[in-house]
């Protein structure tokens, strides 16, 4: 997956939570199909 798709995918997640939780699942690796290491970088 393209690192643009990545962050597009972390920003929708977020976006979503507006007045709830944040859903860890919905952020983690492997529902965004990269390493722990390269979600991190891609979120800062």
């Amino acid at each position: 997956m393209s690192d643009f798709k990545t962050i597009a995918r972390i920003s929708g997640a977020i976006r979503l939570c507006k007045g709830r939780p944040f859903d860890m699942a919905a952020a983690s690796p492997g529902a965004l199909g990269v390493f722990e290491g390269q979600r991190d970088v891609l979120a800062a």
